[in-house]
């Protein structure tokens, strides 16, 4: 993120520059994907509107040269070791206190421990869900069920199908008031699914 001007040769578009909100983006990777495609559109689009920290657990930061030039915008290192839930969100919880931003957004179950992190609340916080892993296609882990149950619903979390609306608020169980549904911008009723190539996604 670049340096603050000095007050002297400070402008107009200086001073937006360093007001404007600050959103937390937290990815389990920033590689090129749909998610990180997404934000990098909506980035661009808003331009200096905001401010920006991403953060790729895995340090995969492919998707950078999706985002336009002049974008305020810094990709920090950060340590995520597995298996080390507790450990990572007292960490986390330092990095929200320094950084302070706006808004935090998180996406789906491999940064969940930022999520944490905001637990009790320093910032409001957007949790988006996209899908589900290898590891959860085929049925619910208990586990994670009830940490999400417990972390998610003190926040917004947004959904692009259905579907994860109804796991979110039935097997999650998530007050329908923080889960709010927001088309992908792909036309479903384009494509009449058939009851012989008809999928469902299991509750998790």
């Amino acid at each position: 993120m670049s340096e603050a001007a000095s007050p002297v040769l400070e402008t107009p578009a200086a001073r937006h520059a360093l007001s404007a909100p600050l959103v937390l983006h937290v990815f389990p990777t920033f590689a090129v994907g749909g998610a990180q495609v997404r934000f990098a559109a909506l980035a661009n689009h808003f331009g200096s509107a905001f401010r920006h920290i991403v953060v790729a657990l895995d340090g995969n930061l492919d998707c950078k040269d999706r985002l336009a030039s002049g974008l305020n915008v810094s990709f920090p290192v950060v340590e995520a070791p597995k298996h080390a839930m507790l450990a990572n969100a007292w960490r986390f919880r330092s990095l929200l206190r320094r950084w302070r931003p706006d808004v935090l957004v998180t996406g789906n179950w491999g940064a969940i421990e930022f999520a944490l992190a905001n637990m009790p609340p320093l910032t409001r916080h957007l949790h988006v869900v996209d899908g589900f892993g290898p590891d959860e296609r085929e049925g619910p882990i208990r586990r994670r069920v009830l940490i999400r149950r417990l972390i998610l619903a003190r926040g917004q979390v947004i959904v692009p199908s259905r579907n994860l609306e109804r796991i979110a608020t039935e097997a999650w169980r998530l007050p329908s008031r923080v889960v709010k549904y927001v088309p992908n911008g792909i036309d479903l009723t384009r494509f009449p699914a058939s009851s012989r190539c008809r999928v469902e996604a299991p509750l998790q």
